[in-house]
């Protein structure tokens, strides 16, 4: 999948390239005329040298490129999706186990991908703007607008999640609210172009469509009110849910109500080798960490474990089809 990725990212950059430095009688979004300057009709995507030409081709170049970085990082989050995409014998055979597999990498990579691809876009249209004294853009045209939004999001969706010195600093109450900021960036980028003039408000309307039908779908189908039978030991605390029909491996997302309302946990999950029924095991972390008040709260007294608990999943885990001995996972 990542040699595919890489083949149709490199078709992508070379049409873009060639539709923006050939001559103007070979692309229909213009080219080189009169040898010293390039324009294409919109206000907001045109070059009067051959420095904003330049600088149009990059930001050209970045844009058109992230489109299927944008579809994959979505697919690759769209956990229902991704079961039936595995489940159809062809996609094995086109994709072996890649989406579920490396999904979690495809995610990550895409995502740098996009933040740095981004970046450049900005970066480039801002000079060329700032060239042509048409910095009042970002207020007064809807590209404008829409680009500046877009680029305050970025850095908060990305950098929380790719610089390692960062993240280990954050809450993960704060990563996952940050990396949420990720749809209105998504609904920033439906309007930052107009229908007729390309294909973004387009792949973005799919995305956030596709996402949405996904998360809706799992609410509806995978999440179910339990009240486990929770074991306290010292490091931790192990819940046994109640036998259902579904899978039983992957992970799963869980909500503590008598602990907050608003705080969903991704936690792997197993079988129990003589019930067949599913476990989670909550290892206690730091003081004031959800975990440690789920912990402190179950422990309290017999009465504090018979809790309700609301559990989203199970949903397919990129480690699922791990290697395990006793001492580690491959």
């Amino acid at each position: 999948l990542k040699n595919i990725v890489a083949v149709l990212q490199l078709a992508c950059v070379l049409y873009i390239a060639w539709s923006s430095f050939a001559p103007l009688s070979w692309g229909e979004h213009g080219g080189s005329v009169d040898g010293n300057y390039h324009i294409i009709k919109r206000k907001t995507v045109m070059a009067l040298s051959w420095y904003q030409l330049v600088l149009l081709g990059v930001s050209r170049i970045s844009a058109y490129s992230l489109f299927l970085p944008l579809l994959l990082v979505t697919v690759s989050k769209c956990k229902l999706l991704v079961e039936a995409i595995n489940r159809m014998q062809w996609a094995n055979v086109l994709f072996a186990d890649a989406l579920n597999l490396e999904g979690h990498e495809i995610h990550i990579a895409m995502g740098n991908y996009i933040g740095v691809a981004g970046t450049l876009h900005a970066i480039a249209h801002t000079l060329r703007w700032q060239a042509q004294g048409d910095l009042h853009l970002f207020w007064e045209h809807a590209t404008g607008i829409s680009g500046f939004i877009a680029i305050l999001l970025l850095p908060l969706i990305v950098v929380p999640m790719s610089i390692e010195r960062i993240r280990v600093r954050l809450s993960y109450e704060l990563r996952k609210g940050l990396h949420l900021l990720s749809l209105p960036f998504g609904v920033a980028l439906i309007y930052h172009l107009d229908w007729k003039d390309g294909f973004l408000p387009q792949v973005m309307v799919a995305c956030l469509v596709m996402y949405g039908a996904d998360r809706l779908a799992l609410w509806a189908l995978r999440t179910h009110s339990y009240i486990p039978n929770a074991m306290v030991t010292p490091s931790g605390v192990l819940l046994t849910f109640p036998q259902h029909t579904g899978r039983v491996d992957g992970f799963i997302y869980i909500n503590a109500p008598h602990v907050s309302n608003w705080e969903w946990h991704p936690f792997s999950v197993f079988k129990c080798a003589e019930t067949g029924k599913m476990q989670v095991f909550i290892q206690k972390g730091k003081e004031e960490s959800w975990t440690a008040k789920l912990h402190d709260e179950l422990a309290a007294s017999d009465e504090a474990r018979n809790r309700q608990f609301w559990v989203q999943g199970p949903v397919v885990s990129p480690y699922i089809t791990a290697q395990c001995t006793t001492t580690s996972c491959s």
